[in-house]
């Protein structure tokens, strides 16, 4: 109770300071939903939401003997953000992904299933700054199971550098995750009660410092702040499917973090 309380508390005041209202990200750098098109199970590159990088493709589609033991794989990633170690290090990522999963379908087959193994990865990019950029991959994977998994990953670059940004080290004090811990929250529990069915219970979100910690992995950086991300069952059941909350940027800048990734 007192955990929710502050949460809530935390929610009002910032609601009540009209200079760190969130950016509202649906559409523009984040996609809340997305779907396979096409006979061979890709989900497209998002145009016009790439911050102007190429746009490249790794992993093919394999024949099977027979129906429902087809490969289909498209791993789309950005190349050309102007650092030469981001791009390997972007590519080394999509090619580790087809190797793995190529590995995996190949063992699953071997159980015999009626549809096709299928791995899609697409991306949005965007750049809060010209010194870094944030990568946001949308992966569909289906090898068979009760229903196929999906979910956000994210990785954000120092494009002067040319090395990752450990997100969960942006914080200089440790302790303050636990502001965003209680701002998460309670911005999850507003949307659901703006959001949901009237048959739907919701609140209070269980989001505590750990489950802030382990879905800052999925955050990126916004010219108005940060978007943290929730793959379905990293908050909730798989039936809610995945989650964001938007940090505007005064508020982080207000617990800490650097104000380098918006100049």
């Amino acid at each position: 109770m007192r955990c929710k309380i502050l949460a809530m508390t935390v929610l009002l005041l910032f609601a009540a300071s009209p200079s760190w209202a969130a950016e509202d990200v649906t559409g523009k750098y984040i996609l809340d939903s997305f779907a396979l098109v096409g006979d061979d199970n890709t989900i497209p590159p998002m145009d016009g939401k790439t911050a102007g990088l190429k746009t490249e493709r790794a992993g093919k589609n394999l024949a099977g003997k027979k129906a429902g033991e087809e490969v289909f794989i498209s791993v789309y990633y950005p190349q050309g953000t102007g650092n030469a170690d981001v791009d390997k290090a972007i590519k080394a990522y999509a090619d580790k992904a087809v190797e793995t999963f190529n590995k995996d379908a190949a063992e699953s087959l071997k159980g015999g299933f009626e549809r096709p193994q299928t791995m899609a990865k697409t991306f949005t990019a965007v750049k809060p700054s010209d010194n870094y950029v944030s990568v946001v991959y949308y992966e569909f994977i289906d090898t068979g199971g009760a229903h196929p998994a999906w979910g956000y990953e994210a990785h954000t670059f120092n494009l002067n550098s040319g090395k990752e940004v450990a997100v969960e080290n942006v914080f200089p004090n440790q302790d303050n995750i636990g502001f965003m811990a209680n701002y998460v929250s309670a911005a999850l529990d507003k949307k659901c009660l703006e959001s949901a069915p009237d048959n739907r219970v919701c609140g209070p979100a269980t989001v505590d410092v750990e489950a802030v910690k382990n879905g800052m992995s999925k955050m990126i950086f916004t010219p108005g702040g940060a978007v943290i991300l929730f793959s379905p069952y990293d908050q909730g059941a798989y039936v809610e499917g995945a989650k964001y909350v938007e940090i505007p940027k005064d508020m982080l800048i207000n617990w800490g973090v650097s104000d380098e990734f918006w100049k």
